[in-house]
């Protein structure tokens, strides 16, 4: 199996098993460490009138919002 294969393969498995939040934090850290960068960054944006949420990997800010 390549190497990606193996990364989406445990990001799946990590969306079922893991909190939202902590899935979030953990599959920054392992897409950053597979691709070798020293940070990322996801922002899902709501297409209602619900705040998007924020997380960094490595956690600047310290909150994940």
């Amino acid at each position: 199996m390549a190497d990606l294969d193996r990364l989406i393969q445990t990001l799946y498995y990590s969306s079922f098993e893991d909190e939202w939040m902590d899935f979030r934090v953990k599959s920054l850290a392992q897409v950053s460490a597979w691709l070798g960068a020293s940070g990322a960054a996801w922002l899902t944006r709501s297409s209602g009138d619900l705040p998007g949420e924020f997380t960094d990997y490595p956690e600047k800010s310290g909150v994940t919002r």
